[in-house]
């Protein structure tokens, strides 16, 4: 399972009636011993070329740490999204979820 934050791979709608909002991280995030560092490329990134993530194992605190700040970073990040979308957007608010890994856009 992977988690992470980059202001590159949102939407460049993200904040609007049609696009969903991000998937949270598991609850269990902060509790698990070992988070491997893999930051994806941006969208537009030239598949072609071989992209090696390095691999960076994070000791107990440090998985603790990057936890709490993707955690309240997507929360709020969604908080945002969601007055917006209330305010707006009516009934044609998408309030379904995204994972950033799994969007084919990006």
């Amino acid at each position: 399972d992977r988690s992470f934050f980059s202001k590159y791979r949102l939407k460049k709608n993200y904040i609007s009636c049609e696009s969903p909002m991000l998937e949270p991280p598991p609850a269990d995030l902060a509790t698990r011993e070992h988070t491997k560092a893999y930051v994806p490329p941006p969208h537009g990134h030239n598949m072609e070329i071989k992209w090696d993530a390095p691999n960076r194992t994070f000791e107990l605190w440090q998985s603790k740490r990057e936890s709490f700040m993707l955690c309240a970073l997507i929360s709020k990040v969604n908080e945002a999204a969601m007055h917006f979308k209330k305010s707006n957007c009516g009934e044609d608010a998408n309030m379904t979820f995204y994972s950033l890994f799994t969007d084919p856009n990006h």
